[in-house]
């Protein structure tokens, strides 16, 4: 699958604009930068637990760790979208400031979106290990049950 190279700058301040903190053509300031920076690495930290995020045994989808503002990570798209809205909501009220809840909507539907591509692997990965089950051909009617 296809990823995408961001800073752990990049996404903060896109987080930042996204709730709203600063302006489109603003940037953060280096202090700002590291508190969201300290807010995103606990998130992902949580996310990096959670077996809906990253299941057992899985090197295909894994969370980014951004250990400094700087240095590029590779992240799936779908789950940057996450991160980039659920970081937003989460860095509102750490900056005095309340997101809309467009955005917070946005958050849950690309956690949504990543936890639904993870659970897809899962099953494809268990379909390719216990094989499929045969066709035994006949029908089913779903009316009747039978």
């Amino acid at each position: 699958h296809v990823l995408m190279q961001r800073s752990g700058q990049q996404v903060v301040t896109r987080s930042l604009r996204i709730a709203r903190i600063i302006g489109q053509d603003e940037v953060p300031s280096v202090s700002d930068s590291s508190v969201a920076l300290e807010i995103l690495s606990s998130m992902l930290d949580v996310w990096r637990h959670d077996s809906e995020f990253v299941p057992d045994d899985c090197d295909d989808f894994s969370v980014p760790s951004f250990s400094d503002l700087s240095t590029p990570v590779d992240a799936d798209p779908a789950l940057l979208a996450a991160i980039y809205y659920t970081l937003a909501v989460m860095l509102a009220p750490e900056f005095g400031s309340q997101v809309e809840a467009l955005v917070q909507r946005t958050a849950t539907a690309y956690r949504r979106v990543w936890t639904r591509k993870v659970a897809a692997l899962s099953i494809g990965r268990m379909d390719l290990e216990m094989g499929y089950l045969p066709y035994r051909g006949g029908s089913y009617d779903i009316e009747t049950d039978q």
